[in-house]
Parts: C-alpha cells; sequence; structure tokens
C-alpha cells in the first residue's frame, strides 16, 4: 500500500504547470514547499522520482531510460497505475529534454524543474542551455529548496519576492541580453547590455522585499539563494 498522495484536476480543468522531478541534488525533499494545486502534473524524470515520492505524492507519468531509478520503486508505481514511458538507454536525448518535450506536449504554460543541478557537472550545464532553449516555449522555473531560479526570454520580466539579503546572480544564456533592468538590489541596473561570458551581474544582493528583473531581448538565467 502505498503512502503517497495523487491528484486529478477538476472536471474541465486542464493542467496549467508541470513539476518535474529531475535526478539532480535535493538537499531536503521532504521539507520542499512548492505549492503544489490540483492542476499540478507531477512528472517523475527518472531517478528523481525519488524526489516526489519522498514528498509524500505520486507522480503522474515517470520517464526516461529507468536506469537510475530502483527497480522495486518502478515495479510499486506501475502496480499503482502510474504512467510509465520508457525509452532505451542509447537514446539522442536526456531523460530530462524527454520530460520537458511531455510538458509542452500537454500545453502546459509553466514548469518548475527540481532538483536541475547537482553530482555531474556536464549534466548541470546542459540541464541550463536546455532550459533556456525551452523558455521560448514555457515559463520555466526552478529549485532545489536552497537555490531558486527562472530563465527569462525576450521581454519578459521577473518579480522575487520575500528574499531580502539573498545572493542574486544573472547568467545569460544567449550571445547577448539587451535592455537588462534590475531594481530592489544593492547594484542596480538600468538598459544593461550583457553579453554571453560577462559577469557583470554576478553575486549581487537583494536589498528590498520585492525585487525585479527585466530584459528587453535574449535569454537570461537569473539564480538566487535562500530558503
Amino acid at each position: 500500500m502505498s503512502n503517497c498522495s495523487n491528484h486529478e484536476p477538476s472536471e474541465g480543468v486542464s493542467w496549467s504547470r508541470a513539476i518535474l522531478f529531475a535526478n539532480g541534488s535535493v538537499p531536503d525533499a521532504k521539507s520542499l514547499d512548492l505549492a503544489i494545486a490540483d492542476t499540478d502534473w507531477l512528472v517523475g524524470v527518472d531517478g528523481g522520482t525519488e524526489h516526489c515520492l519522498a514528498m509524500g505524492l505520486a507522480p503522474h507519468v515517470v520517464v526516461g531510460d529507468m536506469d537510475s531509478l530502483a527497480g522495486e520503486q518502478r515495479a510499486r508505481l506501475t502496480r499503482e497505475g502510474v504512467r510509465m514511458d520508457v525509452h532505451p538507454v542509447a537514446k539522442d536525448k536526456t531523460d530530462l529534454e524527454l520530460a520537458m518535450d511531455l510538458a509542452v506536449a500537454e500545453s502546459v504554460c509553466e514548469v518548475l524543474v527540481v532538483g536541475v543541478w547537482g553530482g555531474r557537472l556536464d549534466q548541470s550545464l546542459a540541464n541550463m542551455l536546455l532550459l533556456g532553449r525551452y523558455a521560448g516555449r514555457l515559463r520555466v522555473r526552478f529549485t532545489d529548496g536552497k537555490e531558486h531560479g527562472a530563465v527569462l526570454v525576450g521581454e519578459d520580466e521577473l518579480e522575487i519576492q520575500g528574499a531580502q539579503g539573498s545572493v542574486c546572480s544573472l547568467v545569460p544564456v544567449s550571445g547577448l541580453v539587451d535592455r537588462v533592468t534590475v531594481e530592489g538590489m544593492q547594484y542596480p541596473l538600468h538598459n544593461a547590455l550583457i553579453h554571453q561570458g560577462d559577469t557583470l551581474a554576478v553575486s549581487n544582493r537583494i536589498t528590498s522585499s520585492r525585487a525585479s528583473v527585466g530584459i528587453g531581448q535574449g535569454i537570461l538565467v537569473v539564480v538566487w539563494f535562500g530558503e
């Protein structure tokens, strides 16, 4: 018998957000506060499914080549009716990219990726670039419970609330990011131009209960720290 709970959207209501539990580092999955709603679609990304289960939740689908999800967990979830989207180990996409494709196909508006980095540096770098590529189709956010982030694309804006005192960094993943505006931080910016590889906006600090980052063009990853 499972101790995990599942949820479905109300009749006539579609999924609005996909929460992808990736197989990266999550220091304390049991304490994660993701403000899960009935319209959230829970996706276990191979071994990252363990983070979902640690929260006492059952995923709606598990995707990947199943090389890192324990066999007994996979068998139990299958018995409980969880959809298993199994792919071969030899494939052209990572498990996280397969999960992002599922989110696009499900027509959700937003993706929250839990455990997007940690462990292998190559995977962490690839994941950041991957999220940047999908940001034009989905509103992309990510967290491990202590580090939080968002991907801005095109003419876009982000408001950060309740993180006063936290370090915040802006990292361009496109060739350049134009019209960068930062407010509510120690080092404000106004219509700045930041090229890929520039460290101008690394290690800023949030000084207000409400800080904001806006861009006019490009793809920008925003990362901030705090519980």
